[in-house]
């Protein structure tokens, strides 16, 4: 039997302002909603977090979880993917994804393996990552340049560190693509995907509410071109959603 989404317990830090005192006064509200399972009221509350610039993976999950209570598949799908991007790692976050999923009747999208490894890890720690390789490379390149007698037994660590950054570098621009053209969420059951980027155009096929998508290019803003298991098509934006 599949189990029913439950919270992760999340203490906003009180790092002693009053807006965080207020904040983390608006998020117990909204946990006391949701035990009271008055999941319109809890969405609303998690909502107004993140309009605050609270934007942790357990808010996000948390409102996936109200949301998947109320009945609001495509929400609580678009805010477990939210919230796995910070916490790509997270096994609870992965296994209420893929309940909502299933029950929308879809799955997460395919990603190529470089994409998929990329995406192992939350963009903040890539670019973490990428600047401190930067400065371990110069200081790598200080030390040759200052210290010629080091400089056989830093060749191998310069070898190293440059194939370390170039990976870390295009890890970096995998997601700064998906931040370009951000994923995308169906909101509404049997969207139409059409050959061309007008209303005129033959429906290629439909996707159901819920559906994850990654687009590949826009048309006047008004159309997404999407990919989806090897079938490619144009879907009006305002029947989508950004993640």
């Amino acid at each position: 039997m599949r189990k029913d989404p439950h919270m992760k317990p999340l203490l906003l830090s009180v790092a002693v302002t009053l807006s965080a005192a207020a904040q983390q006064d608006l998020f117990l509200q909204a946990e006391q909603a949701y035990a009271q399972e008055q999941y319109p009221t809890a969405i609303q509350h998690y909502q107004s977090l993140l309009a605050d610039g609270f934007t942790q993976p357990e808010i996000n999950y948390n409102l996936g979880n109200a949301a998947f209570k109320a009945g609001d598949l495509p929400l609580a799908i678009k805010h477990y993917r939210r919230a796995q991007y910070d916490a790509p790692s997270d096994p609870d976050i992965d296994a209420n994804l893929r309940f909502a999923l299933e029950d929308s009747g879809t799955t997460l999208p395919e990603q190529p393996l470089l994409q998929h490894l990329a995406f192992q890890l939350p963009h903040h720690h890539w670019l973490l990552l990428t600047l401190t390789l930067y400065a371990l490379l110069l200081l790598t390149l200080f030390l040759r340049l200052f210290a010629p007698r080091l400089k056989p037994k830093t060749k191998p660590l310069l070898f190293l560190l440059l194939t370390a950054l170039l990976i870390s570098a295009y890890a970096l621009r995998i997601h700064h693509q998906r931040h370009r053209l951000p994923e995308q969420i169906v909101l509404q059951p049997d969207t139409p995907i059409h050959f061309a980027p007008l209303e005129s155009s033959t429906i290629a096929f439909s996707l159901p509410a819920g559906t994850i998508l990654q687009p590949t290019q826009t048309h006047q803003q008004a159309w997404l071109q999407i990919r989806i298991n090897d079938q490619v098509g144009w879907v009006q934006r305002n029947k989508l959603s950004s993640i």
